[in-house]
């Protein structure tokens, strides 16, 4: 993830959070945020997983598809990822 990737991450990160969140519980089937450069943040029915993912599209294909580039994360795994974003947020708060 580049700089500027990290940086629309955190950015968005409340609402990525929210939407983990509601596909725990089952309330959402699926979401995709944008952090830039055709990365996504994703999830999708069927899988218990966070995909943070490079998309790839070409001139002659109606949407982008993931790659294998990028990490799918565990339940767990999200929630100390939260804990990491978390205490940077705290941190650029303090500067």
């Amino acid at each position: 993830m580049t700089g500027p990737q990290f940086a629309e991450f955190v950015h968005i990160f409340n609402d990525i959070d929210n939407d983990v969140k509601e596909f725990r519980n089952k309330k959402l089937d699926s979401f995709k945020h944008d952090i830039g450069d055709g990365v996504f943040v994703t999830a999708s029915n069927g899988f218990a997983l966070v995909h943070i993912r490079l998309y790839y599209q070409n001139e002659d294909m109606p949407i982008a598809l993931p790659t294998k580039t990028g990490i799918a994360l565990r339940f767990d795994e999200w929630d100390a990822l939260v804990n990491v974003v978390e205490n940077v947020q705290k941190r650029i708060e303090l500067i």
